[in-house]
């Protein structure tokens, strides 16, 4: 019950646009997001920590409940049961993704205007990674709205707490043995720590990169997609054990002193590193698998192992969305900005194959089809990465009677070089704000 309060007002707070900065609008009419204030970083800290308490709460009760009722005479088959059903329900779904957790997926708190994907339906972030900037989503019928809500809120977190419970205590009985030798412990923790790394090497980059490559069908390639966040679901659930085994055997202890040092000590390192959001978990945040369209209205805030540097902000639930000068300001509503190479008057224009200069035309077409590829088979194979990971889609109402998105798209491979190249050129299209250059890391 406390979880589910919980999670019904960080859900309020978060649809109501309490992480959002006010919409300014600049002396040329241009409407920006406003800065981010101190008082608004806290109410965004207060949410995020709300939904990952709701998340604990939930999840300690649903741990508890398949205690209680699954297969209590015969605990083997109880985890096993409820591992693979919990798993497989996810899957069919289409939220499979939801099982993973830090070490296999980081969700970041910013820079940026939107939130991270906290408070979203499995409906809502489906469409937020399979449809163009450009296209709105779908009206849904109340009937649907409703299941959707249940489904994301309610029944999905069983179905993932379910599968961590099982896999949890399968791990436990295989490679611990439930005795009271510390020796075993340790032992345990040891394997623990190989089947980590044998989840996360086989569901690396390099070789999901050379599988995207080699293979072109469509159904294996999500197959094998879903099979790897399986795979890194496992790992993740190892890492976990052997921290909180590692915390309890050579730490304080499981005492009442240990467990507020190790939850302050979490929260405040989180925070500091900007990524806090990373407590929140099922019911509060939802992964989809889904294949993310080329031009997806935003990429989550979101990151794997290792985590790049560059993308981690101090402190970033309190970073401005545009903290450069040489930042790009977001769009004007009912515009979108394109990338345009700059060209100088005594600059040659590129030429193709036969000698000829290449028209406009001829350069988006090329420019599109290396996007594409890009996307595909380029640096950390987004496509595969976005696949089991989450995102969102934050709207506000447009002059118009439409929606205007705000969220900061990130790109990878972009230097500072590349995107002094470019420059800022509207378009004269009436349809919602979308921004398209890319800053720098």
């Amino acid at each position: 019950g406390i979880g589910l309060a919980l999670l019904f007002v960080g859900v309020a707070l978060t649809w109501s646009g309490s992480w959002l900065p006010r919409i300014e609008s600049t002396p040329d009419g241009t409407a920006v997001p406003g800065k981010v204030t101190p008082s608004l970083a806290i109410v965004r800290f207060i949410i995020v920590y709300l939904l990952g308490f709701s998340a604990v709460c939930l999840w300690r009760g649903i741990w508890y409940w398949a205690d209680h009722w699954i297969l209590v005479d015969k605990p083997l088959a109880s985890y096993w049961t409820t591992s693979l059903v919990g798993s497989t329900v996810a899957f069919c779904l289409g939220a499979g993704a939801s099982i993973l957790a830090p070490p296999a997926i980081y969700l970041l708190d910013g820079p940026g205007a939107s939130p991270p994907p906290i408070a979203v339906t499995i409906l809502s972030s489906y469409y937020s990674v399979t449809l163009p900037a450009d296209e709105k989503p779908p009206k849904l019928s109340l009937l649907l709205r409703v299941v959707d809500l249940f489904t994301s809120f309610v029944f999905l977190p069983f179905c993932v707490v379910w599968f961590w419970r099982g896999s949890w205590l399968v791990l436990d009985n295989y490679l611990w043995g439930f005795t009271l030798s510390n020796r075993d412990i340790n032992v345990s923790l040891g394997w623990g720590t190989i089947v980590f790394f044998i989840c996360i090497g086989l569901t690396s980059e390099p070789i999901v990169a050379f599988v995207d490559k080699n293979i072109t069908s469509k159904k294996i390639l999500f197959t094998l997609g879903c099979l790897r966040t399986w795979m890194l679901a496992w790992g993740t659930v190892s890492f976990w054990r052997v921290v909180w085994y590692l915390w309890d055997q050579f730490l304080p202890g499981p005492t009442y002193g240990s467990c507020w040092l190790s939850h302050a000590l979490g929260v405040v390192v989180l925070t500091f590193m900007g990524g806090v959001s990373c407590i929140v978990a099922p019911a509060s945040t939802i992964g989809v698998d889904a294949v993310p369209h080329p031009m997806c209205a935003d990429e989550p805030l979101f990151s794997m192992i290792p985590i790049p540097y560059e993308t981690l902000y101090f402190l970033g639930i309190a970073r401005q969305e545009w903290a450069k000068k040489e930042d790009v300001a977001p769009t004007v509503e009912g515009g979108e900005v394109e990338l345009v190479p700059v060209v100088e008057e005594n600059e040659e224009r590129p030429t193709g194959d036969s000698g000829e200069e290449k028209k406009p035309e001829d350069e988006e077409a090329e420019e599109s089809e290396r996007q594409t590829s890009t996307s595909r088979t380029g640096s950390g194979s987004r496509r595969n990465m976005l696949q089991s990971l989450q995102s969102v889609r934050s709207w506000r109402p447009g002059p118009d009677g439409g929606f205007v998105s705000y969220h900061e798209l990130q790109r990878p491979g972009l230097d500072e070089r590349t995107c002094s190249e470019y420059a800022q050129r509207p378009s004269d299209n009436n349809k919602r704000s979308r921004t398209k250059l890319f800053r720098s890391r």
